[in-house]
């Protein structure tokens, strides 16, 4: 979606619709004990800013289907990496919008995740 149209009054605000993505972590016992923290504090401010913000959570096996949304935003960790690639390339097959990665292995491996995702 061209986020120009997404414009409001004369202040150039705009609003964009974010899907926020948490993938499967089969490495772990159990991936569904905690819920995804960080997405949801991430979520609540953005939508706090008037955004619509959809939160997708891939763990316990769960596969949802992939809205359309002007940015996608992914948490990742080591183990789940392999994962958010498959959920890229699902994203891309349905939007050509920006993927973001943030968490703890976008820290730690910062050429890596520059390479395979947008931002």
């Amino acid at each position: 979606m061209n986020i120009s149209k997404k414009l409001r009054c004369s202040t150039a605000i705009f609003f964009m619709e974010i899907c926020l993505i948490r993938p499967q972590d089969p490495e772990t016992l159990n991936d569904r004990v905690d819920p995804p923290i960080g997405l949801l504090y991430v979520g609540t401010a953005l939508r706090g800013a008037g955004h619509d913000v959809t939160i997708l959570d891939f763990t316990g096996g769960y596969t949802p289907e992939i809205p359309k949304a002007d940015l996608y935003g992914i948490n990742l960790y080591t183990t789940s990496y392999p994962y958010a690639l498959k959920i890229r390339d699902q994203i891309r097959e349905v939007s050509d919008a920006p993927v973001v990665v943030g968490g703890p292995h976008a820290l730690g491996k910062p050429v890596e995740c520059e390479r395979d995702f947008d931002y």
